[in-house]
């Protein structure tokens, strides 16, 4: 500003000087000294000033807005500085991460991928569907779906006096499904009705006298055999009072599933593994897609917390049916059926059996958006599994969609997972979503990593799903 003002008062004194000087010397006038200072000085700086005045006004004004407003934006942030402080005060510095973990002593999957461990090498191969010989869409073309071909036999075999014979192909499919995953766990679930048995005789005075009595005390009608074997004294186990069987199926089967025969055939099943009546418990749950996962965690955290039962959780949904399909090709012509089932018998970690031991562990993490944080409390920032490319993160979302993408970037960001270590399972269940989420987390079980693995819901960030081969021990996080 400066500058300004003393190029105009130069550029004025240069002119009014030469104007004076040529008048003067026109006229013969000879100034005075008072003339000199008039003229000279005085003249010009007026000139100056009248001319530069508007302009001097106005940077006045405009600095005497900027000091008010550089005021009230210093009030402002004061303002909200102390309500900074006061939100920072009323919440928690970190947020604190809630941990349920149980042990696995068994796990299966079936779909038409494969079995088990095959299913999740063939998710590493990308899949499609195969045409089905069966199912065609409204204009009489067959359709592409996953079907389990295995299962076509076990269905076309029953006979019309036989329980389910009677009921929509759907529902003969889901309970051949889950008639199967039960003679997957009869090992397991053998060996807990054994130490289910020890249990009864150690704690439960009343059974204990019925076990132990001669068949004759108990009914008097009972034959008597020579050969009966003798009962040995009751060995002190870790108290176990059931089963508590969990099934999860679409909701679309509320209205139609045959609840009461369905809990006949597997009470059946499980008597014959040596269960009795009052040690089982049976639960159905009838979810929708968007329920499905959440259902799945909450039954894995219930069994985290029930410390005397064993837990069965088993998913299974099929629409290989024509009858169904129909129903769904009118909303949506490019519609590929599926069918599958998942499921694992699990308990508290500190439920010991007798003669069997834990497979794997699988630990919930709740109430923690940061993964990093997970991780850190697990000790888990640097693994050499890392480094290599074996996939060992399942992820439940549709990676086709470019903001899911993102959101997988995002999640991941502050930890060392890349996309190598990515198992896509949204595809390879077709159109068949409902259940879709859930027998993601069971099939989880099935990755075989060499320290841990995950299962990812990026719909539900704040829910960690963590699979490792020891117990676990977390560290303190300051």
């Amino acid at each position: 500003m400066i500058k300004k003002i003393l190029a105009t008062l130069v550029i004025v004194f240069i002119a009014v000087s030469a104007l004076v000087i040529l008048y003067w010397r026109d006229v013969q006038y000879s100034p005075s000294a008072t003339d000199f200072v008039l003229y000279f000085l005085g003249l010009p700086v007026a000139i100056t000033l009248i001319l530069l005045s508007p302009w001097l006004i106005y940077r006045a004004y405009r600095a005497h807005q900027d000091k008010q407003a550089a005021l009230k934006q210093q009030k402002q942030q004061q303002i909200l500085q102390q309500q900074q402080q006061a939100e920072q005060a009323a919440l928690p510095e970190k947020a604190q991460t809630e941990w349920q973990t149980v042990q696995i002593y068994s796990a299966h999957a079936w779909s038409g991928l494969g079995e088990d461990q095959s299913i999740i090498e063939a998710l590493q191969q990308f899949p499609c569907a195969e045409l089905d010989s069966e199912l065609c869409n409204a204009h009489g073309l067959p359709i592409l779906s996953y079907r389990i071909a295995d299962l076509d036999q076990q269905v076309t075999a029953q006979d019309e006096d036989e329980p389910f014979s009677w009921l929509s192909l759907r529902q003969q499919r889901i309970q051949a499904l889950i008639q199967q995953q039960l003679e997957q766990h009869s090992t397991v679930l053998w060996q807990i009705a054994e130490h289910l048995q020890q249990s009864t005789l150690f704690y439960d005075g009343k059974q204990s006298t019925e076990y132990r009595m001669h068949p004759a005390w108990v009914n008097p009608n009972a034959a008597s055999t020579e050969s009966s074997t003798e009962v040995l004294a009751p060995q002190a186990v870790s108290r176990l009072d059931g089963l508590h069987v969990q099934l999860i199926l679409p909701d679309n089967l509320a209205l139609t599933w045959d609840q009461s025969q369905s809990e006949e055939a597997l009470t059946s099943v499980l008597q014959s593994l040596g269960f009795e009546a009052h040690q089982l418990k049976l639960d159905y749950h009838f979810v929708d897609a968007d329920q499905a996962y959440s259902m799945t965690l909450k039954q894995l955290q219930r069994a985290a917390q029930n410390s005397t039962w064993v837990t069965l959780l088993l998913v299974a949904d099929s629409e290989i049916d024509q009858d169904y399909l129909d129903e769904q090709t009118w909303q949506q012509s490019h519609y590929v059926p599926a069918e599958f089932a998942a499921s694992c018998c699990i308990a508290q970690p500190n439920l010991q059996l007798q003669d069997l031991k834990a497979l794997q562990f699988l630990s919930i993490a709740s109430a923690q958006p940061e993964l990093s944080e997970v991780f850190t409390q697990t000790a888990w920032t640097d693994l050499p599994q890392y480094q290599a490319e074996q996939p060992f993160v399942l992820l439940l979302d549709d990676m086709k969609q470019a903001k899911v993408v993102k959101q997988a970037e995002q999640h991941f960001a502050k930890t060392a997972i890349q996309q190598q270590h990515y198992l896509l399972q949204h595809g390879s269940v077709g159109s068949s979503q409902t259940l879709a989420e859930a027998y993601g987390v069971l099939l989880g079980l099935q990755i075989q990593a060499e320290s841990m693995a995950l299962v990812t819901n990026l719909k539900h960030p704040d829910s960690h799903v963590l699979l490792h081969s020891e117990a676990l021990r977390l560290t303190e996080v300051a």
